[in-house]
């Protein structure tokens, strides 16, 4: 089946989500036990599909901006909402196809957190480069286009003048206000916010999300029997401090 593939066991039924490529955009389907419940096509980058039947919850998936696996599959007890940023809490991840890139990515996250941030980020760093170099190459661009001396009409505008208003002369007094001088570096990152802010938010999110995957990983056992205390367990587990690796799943 081609395709990129993602599972979930939950209470004793096999959930598969399968995305694939459909022209520009992308093709969802979500079968149980193998039959197909719901199907999308889509060019959004936030996707959430629910079955024709109510009450079978809903799965939400976030896809990648440009190139790669999907970011994040996830089942929800409800439909959310995506409006906004589409940030949607709690759910139930799915499990990439072993071997995937998306599986590689997850393993990542979860053994080697620290490098997973530090991928994330530098991929920020990069994306700030290049944004300056082609801004760069397109100024010695237009610099270097020899523009052809357009004689733009002279239009004879009307000389139009405003007659003067005699304000009155007020003598407003001196506050003393305090000589504060922001240091160098602050100075630096406030002139620079909109490089530096990217790299920040990227760091952020990476860390979140390795958290989050590490809660995913009882909750994920935990959907596979049917427990319904998943996620108040799953959240008490998952504020351990994060180190370089994380017990296998």
């Amino acid at each position: 089946m081609a395709g990129e593939l993602w599972h979930l066991d939950r209470a004793g039924r096999r959930h598969e989500i399968e995305i694939s490529d459909a022209g520009l955009g992308k093709r969802l389907v979500w079968r149980v036990d193998g039959e197909q419940i719901a199907e999308r096509r889509t060019h959004d980058e936030r996707v959430q599909l629910t079955p024709e039947e109510d009450g079978g919850g809903a799965v939400f998936v976030r896809l990648p901006r440009f190139l790669g696996p999907a970011r994040r599959v996830t089942w929800l007890e409800e439909p959310a909402e995506l409006a906004g940023a589409g940030v949607v809490p709690g759910g139930v991840d799915f499990r990439p196809e072993p071997g995937s890139r998306a599986d590689r990515r997850e393993r990542r996250m979860l053994h080697h957190p620290r490098l997973h941030t530090f991928l994330e980020t530098g991929g920020a760093v990069l994306g700030v480069l290049l944004s300056l170099l082609v801004a760069w190459l397109l100024a010695r661009v237009v610099i270097a286009i020899p523009w052809p001396d357009i004689p733009w009409p002279s239009i004879p505008w009307p000389d139009i003048r405003l007659p003067r208003i005699p304000w009155p002369d007020i003598d407003l007094p001196t506050i003393p206000w305090p000589d504060l001088a922001l240091p160098a570096w602050l100075r630096w990152l406030l002139d620079n916010a909109k490089y530096v802010v990217p790299v920040i938010v990227a760091f952020a999110v990476a860390r979140a999300e390795v958290r989050r995957r590490r809660r995913q990983e009882q909750l994920r056992r935990q959907a596979a029997n049917g427990t319904e205390n998943a996620t108040e367990n799953a959240t008490a587990n998952g504020g351990q401090e994060e180190g370089d690796s994380a017990p296998a799943p």
